[in-house]
C-alpha cells in the first residue's frame, strides 16, 4: 500500500467483536470480498456476489445509507427499525470514501 494517498477507515462488527479496517478504492471489488478476506467466512456470501443469497447482509452506520452500488438488485433497500441503519447486501457495497469512519455490522444469517 505505499505510495497510496486516501485510505479508507471503518469498523467491521460481528457479535461482539469489532475489527478496524484501513483499505483503498479498488483494493477490494466490493465490500462483501473485503469481509471475506478479512474473517474468512464460509457461509458469507454463498452466491459469491451475483445477489441471491442474501447471506452478505450488513447494516451501514447512519449518514451513510448513500453509499451506492454499482448494480442495485434490491429494490427496496430495508432500515432497521432500532437504528435507523441501512440494510444492505456487501457485495453490492462499494468500497469508496463514503465508508470512511462508518460502521458496518455483518447481520447474522439470511434476512429476507
Amino acid at each position: 500500500m505505499k505510495g497510496i494517498k486516501n485510505f479508507i477507515d471503518f469498523i467491521l462488527v460481528q457479535g461482539d467483536d469489532e475489527i478496524r479496517v484501513k483499505t483503498y478504492p479498488r483494493e477490494y471489488p466490493d465490500l462483501r470480498m473485503l469481509i471475506k478476506d478479512y474473517l474468512k467466512r464460509d457461509d458469507f456470501g454463498q452466491c459469491t456476489g451475483m445477489g441471491r443469497c442474501a447471506t452478505c447482509m450488513v447494516t451501514i452506520s447512519p449518514n451513510a445509507s448513500h453509499v451506492l452500488t454499482q448494480n442495485v438488485r434490491l429494490s427496496n433497500p430495508r432500515l432497521t427499525k432500532d437504528t435507523g441503519r441501512v440494510v444492505k447486501l456487501s457485495c453490492q457495497v462499494i468500497i469508496n470514501d463514503e465508508l470512511a469512519n462508518k460502521s458496518i455490522s455483518i447481520l447474522p444469517g439470511r434476512v429476507v
